[in-house]
């Protein structure tokens, strides 16, 4: 599956997702649902199997489909930042998602249906979460007028509050 920066429609302003099913040689694109806007800018990502996805829009909240894009349902308000496409981090050992999106970074615990917003990060918006296996780390992506990235934050993957990288 892949996500699109630009408009794909005649409105100039909504994309989707693509999805090749046979290494490209074919593309079927997949629509927002009727009534909604996902806007440009968006990324995709597989959860647990091929026919699961999440997508962080830029302008219509986060949506997760179980069926391949045939429906979706909508599972978080906040969007992801603008470039947000490394906004999305599963721990192996605890099969726990981390999204960065909006001003926090999320977590659920059930394959990205339910979010929650752990504490401590500064009201900025975040548009990538890492992981080292250990700790989670991410950096506001706008967070001055000269729009220099940082500071970086870190959080242990087995619980805790963010706190400024450095004084863990």
């Amino acid at each position: 599956i892949m996500a699109w920066h630009s408009p794909w429609s005649t409105d100039g302003v909504n994309s989707g997702v693509t999805e090749s099913t046979d290494g490209g040689a074919t593309w079927i694109n997949h629509q927002p649902p009727p009534g909604s806007a996902w806007g440009a800018g968006n990324a995709a990502w597989f959860l647990t199997d091929s026919h699961t996805w999440l997508l962080g829009s830029q302008n219509g909240g986060i949506w997760r489909t179980t069926n391949s894009g045939a429906t979706w349902t909508k599972v978080r308000d906040d969007n992801i930042a603008h470039g947000g496409i490394n906004a999305l981090v599963r721990d192996a050992s605890t099969r726990m998602l981390y999204l960065a999106s909006g001003t926090t970074v999320g977590i659920s615990r059930d394959d990205g249906i339910t979010w929650t917003d752990p504490s401590g990060l500064s009201h900025d918006y975040y548009e990538t979460v890492v992981s080292d296996g250990t700790n989670l780390y991410t950096a506001p992506s706008f967070p001055t007028p000269s729009y220099q990235d940082g500071p970086w934050y870190v959080r242990p993957i087995a619980g805790g509050n963010w706190k400024p990288y450095g004084t863990q």
